[in-house]
């Protein structure tokens, strides 16, 4: 999952774990056919996203928002795969707000070690 940093004419900028900000292009942000971001996401909209392409020399991504882009949209419709999407990025926020919890009230236990002892960077 990522946020939407800020919205233009030409696209989205989503912003990612560990500073990382993808560029998602109009032709990546609906299923439908649109000229023109505006009004499709507000910024700080919380999204799902699938990097396209890569630059490395550049260090740029692009990212899709476009629910065909998604192995469910194959299989499901689009409001069921929403839906999915939807119930999968709760469990990963919950699961977020509980590794937090158990940092911050420092239980003492082998899980918890773990936790305080990863560096994500």
């Amino acid at each position: 999952p990522g946020v939407i940093k800020k919205s233009f004419t030409y696209g989205c900028f989503v912003d990612f774990p560990n500073s990382m900000v993808g560029l998602a292009p109009v032709c990546y942000l609906k299923d439908e056919f649109i000229s023109d971001s505006s009004g499709i996401f507000s910024d700080k909209s919380t999204v799902i996203a699938k990097v396209q392409e890569f630059d490395e020399e550049k260090k740029r991504f692009l990212v899709s928002l476009r629910c065909s882009d998604l192995r469910l949209a194959l299989y499901y419709s689009l409001d069921t795969t929403t839906e999915i999407l939807l119930n999968r990025l709760q469990w990963l926020l919950e699961e977020r707000d509980f590794v937090l919890s158990t940092v911050i009230n420092g239980v003492d236990n082998e899980r918890n070690y773990a936790l305080r002892s990863f560096d994500p960077g």
